[in-house]
């Protein structure tokens, strides 16, 4: 009796959590060669530094299963994101379909509109603690035609709601909102 084991086989359905440009995990998925990104499904990115971060995004290779996205402890480092980091992640948005992010802070609200509509093939948004430097209003409509699930806490919570709700293009289906209030925000 002959097995054989495949990526997909190892990979489908795995949550992949990615601390540090060193992980092998990183090295080994970016390899030349590795078939392994094309079969991932879930993949959590928490980096410590602005370095890290850069590092991870620019070497991940093409995930084209990829379905859930997760960026935790972001805070302000989309500021120095380098060009091929923000370019790694836009094309990586397009399969997306579950996108959370915690713990982020955007220099702008237009800036945290431009992130979101990127995610452009996203049904369910989770936006955890996530701030903006400017809270001016935006000149950039979120567009998410998929949306049917948003939850949202922080900074951003009534900026969002307003730009979602005065929306004429926007037409959720569904919604399943969740408001959780950051009691540290000051009045």
């Amino acid at each position: 009796m002959e097995c054989h084991i495949t990526a997909s086989h190892l990979f489908r359905g795995y949550s992949l959590l990615v601390q540090s440009p060193e992980d092998v995990l990183v090295q080994v998925i970016s390899s030349e060669g590795s078939t392994i990104g094309r079969h991932i499904h879930n993949l959590d990115i928490l980096a410590a530094d602005e370095e890290g971060w850069n590092t991870i995004l620019e070497n991940l290779p093409s995930l084209p299963a990829l379905r859930t996205l997760s960026l935790s402890n972001v805070e302000d480092h989309w500021k120095s994101l380098t060009s091929r980091a923000k370019s790694k992640l836009d094309h990586v948005f397009q399969s997306v379909t579950n996108l959370s992010i915690s713990r982020a802070t955007f220099e702008s609200f237009n800036q945290a509109c431009e992130f979101i509509n990127n995610a452009s093939q996203v049904q369910e948004l989770a936006l955890w603690s996530v701030y903006c430097e400017s809270y001016e209003k935006s000149e950039v409509q979120v567009i998410v035609p998929k949306l049917s699930q948003i939850s949202v806490n922080g900074g951003i919570l009534i900026p969002l709601f307003d730009q979602l709700c005065r929306n004429p293009v926007m037409s959720m289906r569904s919604a399943n909102i969740s408001l959780l209030w950051d009691l540290s925000l000051k009045n």
